[in-house]
């Protein structure tokens, strides 16, 4: 995956975590052990986090486990490559891993799909639009040149929220399902309440 990109307008590779805070009055002192640094001083109902994490990609999921286990609530950890259309979402509920959907593109489409059907997932997979137009009115997660008979399965799965139902012609291809997934928990995708960064190996070693 590539590196991140400073700029949220512009990054092709966005790593980050959602967790609720139950407006925990002393949220900020409670996860100030893992690491995060608040972009505000009020606690949001639903926090997300901003993680720099490197080429290790899988502390973005260790940080939603250990948010939510800390705080015995639930978190969302996501590392989303429109560059090369690799995509990881991980849901955790009170430590436990309840959900994990993985996509690569060169590794052929689904890797992932584990677990139980989250509610964001209409949201994140459905952008409103019906499968009846090209170019800028096609899905932006719909597969391209389908036959008639996966259109029409495609359309009710749409209309009755089910996209589990249609998994096989779905594919991320943009932050767009990420933004509708912070759009789900009333979250503007560029303001986290905190960032994250992983620990260098000096600072571990040396405290």
């Amino acid at each position: 995956m590539a590196a991140q990109s400073a700029s949220f307008a512009c990054m092709s590779t966005w790593t980050a975590v959602i967790v609720d805070t139950q407006r925990r009055a002393d949220f900020w002192k409670a996860v100030r052990a893992e690491g995060l640094e608040p972009a505000r001083s009020e606690v949001p109902s639903l926090a997300l986090v901003e993680v720099s994490c490197g080429a290790d990609f899988d502390a973005t999921f260790r940080l939603a486990e250990s948010l939510s286990t800390v705080l015995g609530t639930a978190a969302i950890g996501f590392v989303a490559q429109s560059s090369a259309d690799a995509y990881e979402i991980r849901a955790y509920d009170r430590g436990s891993l309840a959900r994990r959907l993985a996509y690569s593109r060169d590794d052929g489409g689904w890797i992932a799909d584990e677990g139980i059907v989250q509610p964001w997932e209409p949201d994140f997979f459905f952008d409103g639009r019906a499968a009846d137009a090209k170019g800028e009115g096609w899905p932006d997660v719909l597969h391209d040149d389908l036959s008639d008979a996966d259109l029409a399965r495609y359309e009710e799965a749409r209309r009755a929220r089910e996209p589990a139902r249609v998994m096989d012609l779905l594919n991320p291809r943009s932050l767009a399902p990420f933004h509708r997934l912070c759009a789900f928990y009333r979250i503007a995708p560029d303001a986290p309440a905190a960032t994250w960064t992983k620990p260098s190996v000096w600072s571990r070693l040396f405290g």
